[in-house]
């Protein structure tokens, strides 16, 4: 599975974000009104930020241009460091240069 840089969005966060593209893509919960429902996320911002509880290097579905779909976070997410590389790793995508 592969993640495809496509900007840097540091300027929309804290700390550093980058916007991918997945492929394919990761699935969210877009629940609403208690109904479930798993949503695809072509697009994720991966926000590598250090807060008042630590560093934490969270996923979050997006949209093309790294609008946030859902502040919930992503499967790879890490709490307890900086490190978007092993977040995507985690989530089971390479970054494909």
């Amino acid at each position: 599975m592969k993640a495809k840089f496509v900007k840097n969005v540091t300027k929309h966060f804290l700390g550093t974000a980058i916007l991918y593209e997945f492929e394919p893509p990761i699935e969210y919960d877009g629940s609403w009104d208690d109904k479930p429902i798993l949503l695809p996320a072509k697009y994720v911002v991966v926000s590598a930020v250090c807060t008042y509880s630590g560093p934490e290097t969270f996923i979050f579905p997006s949209d093309e241009n790294g609008k946030v779909l859902s502040w919930t976070e992503l499967e790879g997410s890490i709490v307890g460091e900086l490190n978007i590389e092993k977040a995507l790793s985690n989530a089971g995508y390479e970054i494909d240069n």
